[in-house]
């Protein structure tokens, strides 16, 4: 099994409360939500994770625990 990786596409497992990327205004970042991780695993456990709008401008972009999302699998891994 692959380990979370920088572009990978992840889904939020739980509803969190961050701020607004720019403004630090405070938001909600619903359950299901898809990001991107766009910095390598923190000491194993946490990653930078983009949360983009329909036109890919970033509102938030939390260090988050690995334990709170779970990588998008959108392609088939073969065997070796």
């Amino acid at each position: 099994m692959r380990t979370f990786q920088e572009h990978d596409t992840i889904v939020l497992l739980n509803t969190i409360r961050t701020t607004r990327y720019g403004t630090n205004e405070e938001i909600t970042l619903q359950r299901c939500l898809l990001g991107t991780i766009v910095a390598p695993v923190f000491n194993e456990s946490h990653a930078l994770v983009e949360f983009s709008d329909r036109n890919g401008r970033p509102f938030a972009m939390p260090e988050l625990p690995l334990t709170d999302m779970l990588r998008v699998i959108d392609e088939p891994e073969f065997a070796a």
